[in-house]
């Protein structure tokens, strides 16, 4: 079983720092008008803009892509796309994961400490600035 996760760019960089490596499937909707009738099929009380959301993947898959382990084009109100998202995650998880021999000799408990911003703060493990512009903002870079 796995969790399926609405998360933030900056999140998915911190667990890979940490040597926690996600399966990212990015959602791509293939239009405006696609995302209007996927959200009308799959929450048709949602009141979030199409064009916002557009804009959000468009903004995502530029400058995020580097982040993605796959992705899926959705089309219409069907449901290829979850088929095709389990045949991703079946694939990721027959493949070996390789990671640092400090990894494997780091106790459950430490390695996720090193997620927690502010416990990473006090003991020095994260050194570097992980955190992204945020995504979800209408600025698209400019400033005023």
């Amino acid at each position: 079983k796995h969790a399926l996760l609405d998360i933030t760019p900056s999140a998915v960089e911190r667990l890979n720092y940490v040597q926690y490596y996600p399966v990212v499937v990015f959602c791509e909707p293939e239009s405006r008008q696609g995302i209007k009738a996927m959200r009308q099929w799959l929450a048709p009380d949602s009141k979030k803009s199409s064009r916002r959301l557009y804009a959000q993947a468009s903004k995502m898959r530029k400058y995020c892509s580097h982040l993605f382990t796959a992705s899926i084009t959705l089309r219409g109100s069907g449901n290829a796309w979850y088929q095709e998202l389990k045949d991703i995650i079946k694939t990721q998880q027959n493949q070996p994961i390789w990671t640092a021999e400090e990894q494997v000799d780091m106790g459950v408990e430490e390695s996720l400490d090193m997620l927690n911003p502010s416990s990473a703060a006090t003991s020095g493990y994260l050194t570097c600035d992980s955190h992204v512009t945020s995504d979800y903002d209408d600025t698209d870079g400019e400033t005023g």
